[in-house]
């Protein structure tokens, strides 16, 4: 197992080398992109036009947007899988990863609202392109939304790792919903742009606004690997740690499953059991250190507030052990009845968190009594 943290290592750096793209070279890219953006916002009449050049911004922030749903669930979708793993908090995303992927969808969807707002309001017409484009990307947000706030609110999440040659398609309903939305919102833009009559520089504008679209996925790229690079430090850290207090090769097998790669579903099983002996043994060793101080106390004259000392000293214990069979009994919960579960898995799942809710309801007797 240690070298295998090593191998670990050089294939990540391996990866990285082999695909050429690198911090530096986005940070390169991006400031290329802002560049050519400065050359031809002078090209463009803001002040002069605003509302016509609106009219142009508006469908190629569109036109882009589907593509990044399109793109977003091919990416997602085409993963080669191996074993279910289980894998604590991992949906945890950056608050600033957040802020970008909305501002991705808000940013179409406040330009579309907008123009029909000046358009009907002040033009007394109705935009349907903008009318109908703003209700779909309405709904587009709001999953979007609901999406990541559900992600946040997950303790376990199961884990489709690369490993074998069967495929995760992109064939389910949500997909093909998602993919149909997209290509009539590229279409639907595509027709609206050449329907445009207008004698600014349509295409200073198109180029523009494609520039300006594309900053925000190129700094999501640079978050992405930064997250690759922070892996790849993190298994540094642990080699370091394997060779300086020499763990042990079960150990190393933990903590690889814990931190960087989820447990398969048997392995999980194992842990957690070894969990709650580990844990059920530190709080045995509190209960006898409870009942030591409690034979010197009755030994000699004792005050009140020693004797509610103690005894809050107990419930503090027993509601420590209340917690932790109750947060594991959710865990368990949050995934056993997963349909990519296989019966037999679920039936282990099951019989742990039944000696979960044993030893929940034998805490609680006690702490009744």
């Amino acid at each position: 197992m240690k070298n295998y943290v090593s191998k670990l290592i050089d294939r990540n750096l391996q990866k990285k080398r082999e695909s050429g793209i690198t911090s530096y070279v986005l940070y390169s890219v991006l400031i290329l992109v802002l560049y050519k953006i400065t050359q031809l916002y002078p090209e463009i009449p803001f002040k002069k036009n605003f509302w016509d050049v609106l009219k142009i911004i508006t469908p190629t922030f569109n036109i882009c947007l589907g593509l990044f749903f399109i793109l977003s669930i091919y990416f997602e979708t085409t993963k080669h899988i191996s074993s279910i793993r289980v894998k604590l908090n991992t949906n945890k995303r950056n608050l600033l990863d957040e802020f970008l992927i909305i501002l991705v969808i808000l940013l179409p969807l406040g330009f579309s609202i907008l123009l029909a707002y000046h358009e009907y309001f002040h033009l007394k017409t109705y935009n349907w392109y903008s009318i109908i484009i703003s209700v779909l990307e309405g709904l587009f947000f709001i999953i979007t939304f609901l999406f990541l706030l559900y992600g946040q609110k997950q303790i376990n999440k199961i884990e489709i790792t690369e490993g074998s040659s069967k495929i995760n398609d992109d064939r389910d309903s949500f997909s093909i919903i998602i993919y149909l939305l997209s290509f009539f919102i590229i279409t639907y833009s595509i027709i609206s742009l050449f329907g445009i009559n207008s004698n600014i520089p349509k295409l200073s504008v198109f180029i523009f606004s494609i520039l300006f679209y594309s900053v925000f996925f190129i700094i999501l790229k640079i978050f992405q690997l930064k997250e690759g690079d922070n892996l790849i430090k993190a298994l540094e850290n642990f080699e370091y740690e394997i060779n300086v207090k020499n763990i042990s090769e079960n150990d190393i097998k933990i903590g690889l499953q814990k931190n960087y790669f989820g447990f398969l579903i048997n392995d999980w099983i194992t842990y957690n059991y070894q969990l709650i002996s580990s844990f059920e043994t530190g709080i045995d060793k509190e209960i006898a250190n409870l009942e030591i101080r409690k034979e010197k106390l009755s030994k000699k004259n004792n005050t009140r507030a020693e004797e509610l000392d103690i005894k809050k000293l107990e419930i503090d214990v027993i509601r420590k052990k209340s917690d932790f069979y109750v947060s594991k009994i959710k865990e368990v919960d949050s995934f056993c009845y997963n349909s990519e579960i296989e019966r037999k898995d679920q039936i282990e799942l099951l019989d742990l968190r039944e000696t979960l809710v044993k030893k929940l309801r034998k805490n609680k007797l006690y702490f009744d009594n």
